[in-house]
């Protein structure tokens, strides 16, 4: 007999229910009793959550990566050289946190961002339109409750507590006890995937999955109303995540365990389910499932209601990315390698950013993206259900479930059968790394239902049986770890980082052999309540694995360190208000994303993930020399930056860039590694030459280290320039010097220095070998032009410097302004938000940018139009006032003869233009902005922007939610009503 035909009194007591004969229905579960059930879950998440985020609740700091931006400029001029915390965030510090910040202080004041005014010269919100629904997802709410800095906090728990009490009630759903639904609900909130990406959407779609398939079991089993409006908002819910790649992957998942409860349901039409126990089916009636055509209905109109609640999020998405590059890209098929599945027991066999010792062969391999870690512990739970005896109808989910895993994980690997999926809609374009989602929700299940058969199952002989499960996976994890380590042993060597793994092969027996030893004792009670009481240990051992694997990856910053703005930033913030500035970025020193926004400043950079072939085609003739020509190329899907200085000013300004912002650097190392020159004993010399590339260099850095100690003695510098002319001289106490900082020099800039070289000498007195710091040179020789001698010895390296330069030279025409940890330049081209053009020339948009270029063209009066315009234009016409708002333009105008109005705004179709309130058309102007012919007189033109998608979608949703709750309660006030059967 199979442990559902065994009888009902050891399920009873697992369940908290009271037993029935089969195919009677059991007495109804109090809240008291389901409170006492979730208990087991909720202390083992509040403990886990509180040590994920200890930080946050015991020092007040911010659950955020933001100690990124200190890596770039302005931040990095004048803040401590310290490494971040976590450097694999940067989507989250740079684009994710700053879009929820600035974004939902407007929807906190009552309004719907339709335009991002911050970036790209303007774009649709929310990521180009790809990113709407995150406002209305169910996370968000602190978001519109709390300032953006306390709602981070909130948010990431918030999606590990609801993926977690989502799988339990899947599993409770399924007839698990609290002991095994709380495993599979840490298993699952706890998971690897989604503590890797904690800031991002990922677990933002993927918590809702096993609410989903929860209903779906129960429109099959029952099929009622509220079964189907449950499926229905489970699935918008999922969908308002936002995240196509792991949306699809969990509707996969959903769909495979629908066909699954259907071919059950077509072996039990009608009948009890033989096996099921009476704590199996508390929350689906007795047992039995209703005909298949009325499953098969209610899953279609679940499905469909899902996607209409989903609306708000799927269609603008859609939308977006039909003319996206996204659309048309190919991931590759191959996957992760399969050594990689090592990560499935050492969560850092690939190394860890964290400590400095990523190795992984593929130098484009991203750290998070390549962990699989699930938990050992829960691995090896996993494997209790692979041998234990279930009714024909858990077994049926037992074995979906397997191969719902083995099909994520072949499909994250490039193997067979995963590897067909790309013939899917979407998968040929999307992370097979996605698919850990879906592993994870496979191992939490089956792990719920090993625990479930372990702790019911009342023959001892079986339990022990049992325990084969757990060791065979936990030979399978070894197995494969061993082959990954000894096929990478060379590389190991080569980076010495045999101690390393030795720690990680440790710490992976030693959770092994704790876990085999908690199930070994229990297996081994003849008392059920002291097995659940194991069971509890187990869990406790799952949540304790995985924080402990993961909990430094998502780091906190504190209040004063949550993007804090520096002068230059205060300085653009007062002076560019209504025009934009030109980050010009040429070796990756300057911060991108939507960071700038955050401090009120509006770009012409930024991520394009609409991908506008006109405006990249139109960014990339901007820095080019004026008069010169590049060929077009296809749009992409990247980050749109300025990484010249040979710019077009005149294009620039055309786009309203007032100031041309860079970093202040003159020259500085890219690469090379760090070796300390030796101990700066008593009458060493250090004799270091700099070239020289602008005029107004003004100082100099070099990155010093103290060996972490507290030296004694004085450095004396003497910095000349190649003529001999003393720049700056001095003298500091090496106790002064921070390790692993830089030390910096500065002096009155040096007007015409583009050219010359800096000669630094630095003379060490009054230390010894155990009191003195150290200079850090490169690795390799040096490409920079510098030489390096010590003690009068030549040495190829270069020192790691930094100098730094007003350079006024730098744009041309472009007049510095300013000097700080920014240098900003004032564009003389720059036009204002709207102006009359004096002239007009007529042809396709596709060749307005090139004509711009490489003709000569007065930005105040030439303007390039797509058509004829209605209206000549007129030198008489003039703008009057310019008001700006979040999504709409008010200008006033004066035009005696009337005249044709150049708009600085980019020409989306989102744009409605009017006229005294008469709507008018519009049409493309110089390759990317908004032309209107204005008709004689004083007039007030109007701009509001709309998503074109959004407010059709948004209605569709709230129509399909209105619906489905007046349905849901029209039939529970219609059920309270009916009188009693027998009454």
């Amino acid at each position: 007999m199979t442990i559902g035909q065994r009888g009902s009194e050891v399920g009873s007591r697992e369940s908290g229910v009271g037993s029935r004969e089969w195919g009677v229905e059991p007495p109804p579960t109090s809240r008291v009793a389901t409170g006492r059930a979730v208990l087991p879950l909720l202390a083992v998440m509040l403990v886990a959550l509180l040590a994920l985020f200890e930080r946050e609740w015991r020092y007040g700091e911010i659950f955020s990566p933001a100690d990124l931006v200190f890596q770039f400029y302005p931040w990095a001029h004048d803040a401590p050289r310290t490494p971040a915390a976590n450097p694999t965030r940067s989507d989250e510090a740079f684009y994710h946190q700053p879009l929820m910040a600035s974004h939902f202080a407007r929807l906190r004041q009552g309004e719907l961002p339709d335009y991002d005014d911050t970036r790209l010269s303007g774009v649709p919100a929310f990521f180009n339109g790809l990113d709407v629904g995150r406002a209305f997802s169910p996370f968000s709410l602190p978001y519109y409750l709390l300032p953006s800095e306390d709602a981070v906090n909130w948010y990431g728990p918030l999606r590990l507590l609801v993926a977690a009490m989502a799988m339990w009630l899947f599993l409770r759903d399924l007839g698990a006890g609290p002991v095994a639904a709380a495993a599979a609900g840490v298993a699952y909130g706890l998971n690897g995937h989604f503590l890797m990406w904690l800031s991002a959407p990922m677990p933002t779609v993927a918590a809702w999955l096993p609410l989903v398939l929860r209903q779906v079991r129960r429109c099959v089993r029952r099929g009622a109303w509220l079964d189907v409006a449950g499926l229905a908002l489970a699935i918008g819910a999922l969908l308002l995540g936002t995240y196509l790649a792991t949306t699809l992957v969990c509707l996969f998942g959903a769909g495979a365990y629908a066909l699954a409860e259907l071919w059950i349901a077509t072996l039990q039409v009608g009948t009890p389910l033989r096996g099921v126990r009476h704590h199996e089916v508390t929350s689906v009636g007795d047992g039995s499932v209703t005909s298949v055509g009325r499953a098969i209905g209610a899953l279609l109109a679940g499905g469909v209601l899902g996607l209409c609640v989903g609306a708000v999020a799927l269609w603008p998405m859609l939308a977006a990315l039909r003319g996206s590059p996204a659309s048309i890209r190919v991931m590759s098929p191959e996957g992760a390698p399969w050594a990689n599945l090592a990560t499935l027991a050492l969560p850092d066999f690939w190394g860890s950013p964290l400590r400095g010792n990523w190795w992984h062969p593929d130098a484009t391999a991203n750290y998070p993206e390549h962990v699989a870690y699930f938990g050992v512990v829960v691995a090896l739970l996993a494997g209790f259900s692979l041998v234990a005896r279930l009714s024909r109808e858990l077994s049926a989910v037992r074995w979906t479930f397997v191969a719902l895993t083995g099909i994520a994980l072949t499909r994250a690997y490039g193997g067979i059968p995963g590897r067909w999926l790309v013939l899917l809609p979407g998968q040929s374009q999307s992370n097979p790394l996605r698919w850990y989602a879906l592993a994870a929700c496979g191992l939490a299940v089956l792990a719920g239902l090993g625990v479930h058969a372990w702790i019911a199952e009342p023959d001892r002989r079986r339990r022990a049986w049992h325990l084969a499960g757990p060791l065979l996976v936990g030979a399978a994890l070894a197995a494969i770890t061993a082959a990954a380590l000894l096929t990478f042993l060379p590389d190991l060597r080569i980076h010495r980082l045999q101690p390393f793994e030795r720690g990680q092969v440790l710490r992976f027996a030693v959770i092994a052999a704790g876990s085999l030893l908690v199930m070994g004792v229990g297996t081994w009670m003849a008392d059920e309540r002291r097995r659940r009481a194991c069971g509890f240990l187990l869990v406790a051992l799952a949540a304790a694995d995985l924080i402990q694997a993961h909990r430094g990856f998502n780091p906190s910053v504190p209040r004063d360190q949550y993007y804090p703005i520096t002068d230059s930033l205060d300085w653009l913030r007062e002076r560019s208000s209504e025009t934009r500035i030109a980050p010009v970025d040429t070796a990756a020193d300057l911060i991108e994303g939507h960071v700038w926004g955050m401090y009120g400043l509006s770009t012409v950079t930024g991520f394009d993930f609409h991908g506008d072939a006109d405006y990249q085609h139109y960014m990339r003739l901007a820095q080019e020399p004026p008069g010169t020509d590049a060929a077009a190329r296809p749009a992409t899907w990247d980050y749109v930056g300025l990484r010249r200085e040979t710019l077009d000013l005149r294009m620039l300004g055309v786009l309203g860039a007032r100031y041309i912002v860079t970093a202040p650097l003159d020259l500085t190392p890219r690469a090379g590694g760090y070796a300390p020159i030796g101990r700066m004993l008593d009458g060493r010399t250090v004799t270091f030459t700099i070239p020289v590339r602008h005029d107004g260099v003004r100082g100099v850095d070099f990155l010093v280290a103290t060996y972490a100690r507290h030296n004694r003695g004085v450095w004396r510098w003497t910095v000349t320039t190649d003529d001999g002319h003393v720049v700056s001289r001095g003298s500091v106490d090496q106790a002064t010097l921070r390790d692993n900082d830089w030390w910096r020099l500065t002096w009155a800039p040096l007007e015409q220095s583009a050219g010359r070289s800096l000669i630094v000498v630095i003379r060490s007195e009054g230390s010894d070998y155990d009191s003195s710091a150290t200079i850090l040179a490169t690795g390799t020789p040096s490409a920079l032009g510098t030489t390096l001698r010590i003690d009068d010895v030549a040495d190829p390296r270069s020192l790691w410097f930094r100098t730094f330069s007003t350079a006024p030279d730098r744009f041309g025409e472009a007049a510095l302004v300013r000097a700080g940890d920014l240098d900003i330049y004032r564009n003389p081209y720059a036009r204002s938000r709207a102006w009359f053009a004096h002239r007009v020339n007529v042809a396709d948009p596709s060749l307005h940018a090139s004509a711009m270029h490489t003709q000569p063209f007065d930005t105040a009066r030439d303007a390039w139009l797509s058509s004829p315009p209605s209206q000549e234009p007129s030198t008489t016409a003039r703008v009057t006032s310019v008001s700006l708002d979040d999504d709409s333009r008010t200008i006033g105008v004066d035009a005696p003869d009337g005249g044709v109005l150049v708009i600085g705004d980019r020409a989306h179709s989102g744009w409605e233009v009017s006229i005294d309130g008469r709507a008018v058309p519009w049409q493309v102007a110089d390759a990317v902005l908004i032309g209107v012919a204005v008709p004689p007189g004083s007039r007030t033109v109007t701009m509001r922007f709309r998503q074109p998608s959004v407010r059709p979608a948004l209605g569709l949703t709230l129509l399909t939610v209105c619906g489905i709750a007046f349905a849901s309660l029209r039939l529970v006030r219609r059920t309270r009503s009916s009188p009693a059967p027998g009454a």
